[in-house]
């Protein structure tokens, strides 16, 4: 399940000391972007983005039962207890931004299979409506240690 609001403020509290992993495709324009303004938005520090072609994406998504082929479509947050694929990485990234992003939480209310239908429209379609890097994905020096760099290795 996403995060829900309904957390009492020290589950909150522990929750956002947690580093939430996310692997996003690094050629999508559109991704690319949402990774920078996750980390303008962040109510504190508190992602690490990896490559999803990198050697680290391929072995955390085996590790959790996944195919490396589901960064194709997908986003993938890890928090340490969960994983979580398509919309509902989607809202949990959501939860960790400052307001007034976070207040899009309210679309866990929307049923999880229409989310996901959405979302995966969006998803075959983000190349052709927003582009594709024809370069490596490039984290601003002043965040560099919060991204894992592309590795064309894998999956």
């Amino acid at each position: 399940m996403p995060y829900m609001a309904g957390l009492s403020r020290g589950t909150e509290q522990a929750r956002s000391k947690a580093m939430i992993r996310i692997i996003f495709d690094t050629d999508c324009v559109a991704c690319s972007r949402f990774a920078h303004f996750i980390v303008e938005h962040e109510k504190r520090p508190q992602c690490q983005f990896i490559s999803a072609w990198s050697q680290l994406a391929a072995e955390l998504a085996r590790t959790h039962g996944y195919d490396p082929l589901v960064f194709e479509s997908s986003f993938m947050v890890l928090d340490g207890r969960r994983v979580l694929v398509r919309s509902d990485a989607v809202l949990e990234i959501l939860a960790c931004l400052r307001a007034p992003w976070r207040w899009l939480t309210i679309f866990k209310f929307v049923p999880k299979r229409l989310r996901d239908k959405v979302y995966t429209i969006l998803a075959k379609r983000r190349y052709a409506w927003f582009g594709r890097r024809d370069r490596c994905f490039i984290a601003a020096p002043a965040l560099q240690d919060r991204f894992v760099e592309p590795d064309r290795s894998a999956p």
